[in-house]
């Protein structure tokens, strides 16, 4: 179902006056060559990256999350590479200044 948001939902990060809304749930639109027209498919937002790297011929990595969205695409054969998922971040500390000015762009979005 599609509604127009009202001028009270177009205000994200709790009242900051950024632009946009988070929902729940969302549209994904494809067009051009490799997209099946009119197509509607269930998908989650993990599906874009693999999808969209399948219609640009790239090798998508085994250790993806998503599904390359067959019902929204058309003559498409994904490569899929093996290897290990890259290691996060190393744990670092934040001190004095950068870690204030996290903590007041934190809270200037709403999240703190």
């Amino acid at each position: 179902t599609l509604r127009k948001l009202s001028p009270s939902e177009h205000a994200g990060g709790k009242g900051q006056g950024m632009n946009g809304s988070h929902r729940q749930h969302g549209l994904l639109v494809l067009w051009g060559e490799g997209v099946r027209e009119g197509a509607v498919i269930e998908a989650d937002m993990a599906d874009c990256l693999p999808t969209l790297f399948a219609l640009m011929g790239h090798a998508i990595p085994e250790w993806w999350e998503g599904r390359v969205l067959f019902d929204g695409v058309k003559k498409v054969t994904p490569m899929w590479v093996e290897g290990a998922a890259p290691s996060g971040p190393s744990e670092q500390s934040l001190v004095g200044a950068d870690a204030q000015e996290l903590e007041d762009r934190l809270r200037s979005l709403g999240y703190l």
